[in-house]
């Protein structure tokens, strides 16, 4: 019996210590493992980055984590812990937010998912560029819109201008050479230049003579309630001609009264290449009634667009002249300053009388949004036409086009017509 229950005590000494090493080394190993995780994360904290991922060192997730390190307590047995969402920071112009790993940018249109565990670098975009609306073109020595090639004599004119060109007194077929020219509008005292560019023939010289080039703008800002229809717009313009068979070529006029007109003497005048924009008046006013052509030309922007009505009754009839209108653009633009009646708004295409010369009409695009403040958008009863063919009338109103028009003219409401056109005029 003795022997029997020291072999049973010895049976069970060897078990227990059996036990114990088999238990021992696998409580160390989780510990260990616990252990490392700690120092992954620790190490990979201090890591350099490459600039990608989670800028420590490696875009992916380590295999094992812990996210108590800050807590007291550790569960050894925990093999894999779960994390909140990672958030990453986009920048899309001046406004920062705080997204979900997984998100789809509206503003920036495109869909980006961070990687777990990851925060993303910002990601700034810059704001979009402005571009100011009122930045004029480049004049451009456009071969089909140069001088007449028999000019005798050049005056030069270059570089800002601060003071009104006039000449009263120049000999026949003379250029006038403007390219480089720039008027913005006021004098060296700051004050506004009403009338910018005048060519008169005092002296009963300078026919045949050519203007080419010139930026003309105007200083005023028509959002301020001083700045109205009388004052200062119907006493500005860009450029006036008296002095018979003038031409002008690729000259660009802004933010005028009158874009163009003529004097007593103008007649026989020569518009191309001509590119006027918010003009508050006429954009050509012709009420001395003289021959006048127009080509090649784009008018974005008329509270009127061609204007052949007189002042007084002292001028004659000249249904015998020819008022020319060919592959051209004009536009008829709502202004804040109105002549009368509601703001915004504008007047007429053609502003006529009885008296005032024949039409020749040619590929020309017009543009109308909305119906007159007074005048007509269609064709005057007082209009007579010598030839008309292969008009368009764009029509961005309500409803209908609320008036007639011959049959030389097609109606579209398909803005991009317009824009087609005005985009292959400026590439032309």
């Amino acid at each position: 019996m003795g022997t029997r229950r020291t072999a049973i005590l010895l049976t069970i000494a060897t078990m227990a210590l059996a036990l114990t090493v088999f238990v021992w080394p696998r409580t160390q190993t989780e510990q260990v493992t616990t252990s490392g995780e700690v120092s992954l994360e620790e190490g990979a904290a201090s890591a350099p980055g490459n600039g990608r991922g989670n800028g420590r060192g490696s875009d992916k997730k380590p295999k094992r984590t812990t996210t108590t390190v800050e807590t007291s307590t550790t569960v050894a047995t925990t093999a894999t812990t779960s994390e909140p969402p990672a958030t990453t920071t986009s920048t899309v112009g001046p406004t920062t937010t705080t997204e979900p790993a997984t998100t789809t940018s509206t503003q920036a249109t495109t869909t980006s998912t961070a990687p777990p565990s990851t925060t993303m670098p910002p990601t700034t975009t810059p704001p979009p560029t402005t571009t100011p609306t009122t930045s004029p073109p480049t004049t451009r020595p456009d071969t089909n819109a140069s001088c007449p090639n028999d000019l005798n004599s050049t005056i030069s004119i270059t570089g800002e201008r601060f003071e009104k060109y006039r000449d009263t007194n120049f000999p026949d077929k003379t250029l006038f050479d403007a390219t480089t020219a720039v008027w913005n509008g006021r004098d060296e005292s700051g004050a506004a230049i009403p009338w910018v560019v005048t060519l008169r023939s005092s002296e009963g010289t300078g026919r045949g003579s050519c203007w080419n080039g010139g930026v003309v703008r105007g200083p005023w800002d028509d959002t301020d309630p001083d700045i109205t229809w009388e004052e200062p717009f119907h006493h500005a313009g860009g450029i006036t001609i008296d002095v018979p068979s003038l031409t002008v070529v690729n000259m660009y006029i802004e933010n005028q009264g009158d874009g163009i007109r003529t004097g007593d003497a103008g007649s026989n005048t020569v518009i191309r290449r001509a590119h006027l924009t918010d003009i508050h008046d006429d954009c050509v006013e012709n009420d001395d009634l003289h021959n006048i052509t127009i080509t090649d030309s784009l008018f974005d922007g008329c509270y009127v667009g061609f204007s052949a009505r007189p002042y007084n009754d002292a001028v004659g009839s000249s249904n015998e002249n020819l008022w020319t209108v060919r592959d051209s653009l004009v536009r008829l633009e709502p202004q804040p300053t109105v002549y009368k009646g509601p703001a915004p708004g504008h007047g007429g295409i053609f502003k006529w009388d009885e008296r005032a010369p024949r039409v020749s009409l040619h590929n020309t695009i017009f543009r109308v949004d909305q119906r007159p403040n007074h005048g007509e958008i269609g064709i005057p009863s007082e209009l007579a036409f010598e030839s008309c063919s292969n008009n368009t009338m764009v029509w961005l109103g309500e409803g209908s086009f609320p008036e007639s028009l011959p049959s030389c003219f097609t109606i579209t409401t398909d803005r991009s017509v317009w824009d087609d056109a005005v985009a292959d005029w400026k590439n032309g």
